[in-house]
């Protein structure tokens, strides 16, 4: 009797009783300089982003350090430049842009061809550090944004992985190791 009082029970519960719980939305925020990346900590070097966010470039952005991705960071460069500035001579890594544990999306939400997004490791000294550095559990994806290295130097240096869906890399010297 129990037995079918129990099963009677689960029968009339809600559908999403047993449902994981809701995945909290992803923050969107628009960047018009490095400080808007709210970047809270630093970690080797880099500026770490360790939440789940949404980044939209809305003008050309030059960082002071590399991005430590931390978490799931989607970056949409909607037809901006994002580079390493040149001037701060404390920071060793001049070329590396981003420091990838975790999930990089890279993607440029205007396609028009004369506005077409960059990430530009535009360093002009010649590190042996890339551009982009993808650690072991880190994923990078690059949707429809360009990666330009100007000089010769790695772009990406992988030891996670990369996916190419639609934008390109390019570079001057090795490209992709």
């Amino acid at each position: 009797m129990k037995v079918t009082k129990i099963i009677l029970a689960l029968l009339f519960l809600p559908l999403g009783a047993f449902a994981d719980a809701p995945i909290e939305p992803i923050e969107t925020v628009k960047v018009s300089s490095e400080d808007d990346f709210e970047h809270r900590s630093t970690f080797d070097g880099c500026w770490s982003l360790q939440k789940n966010t949404d980044y939209i470039l809305t003008q050309d952005v030059k960082l002071t350090r590399c991005l430590h991705i931390g978490a799931t960071i989607r970056l949409d460069l909607n037809g901006y430049r994002l580079s390493r500035n040149l001037d701060n001579l404390f920071v060793t890594e001049k070329a590396l842009i981003f420091r990838v544990d975790r999930t990089l999306i890279i993607e440029d939400s205007n396609e028009s061809e004369n506005n077409r997004g960059i990430i530009a490791g535009d360093f002009n000294i010649n590190t042996g550090i890339p551009a982009i550095l993808v650690n072991d559990n880190g994923s990078a994806f690059l949707r429809s944004g360009i990666i330009n290295v100007t000089e010769e130097n790695l772009a990406i240096d992988l030891h996670g992985s990369l996916r190419i869906d639609g934008g390109s890399v390019y570079s001057y010297g090795t490209g992709i190791t």
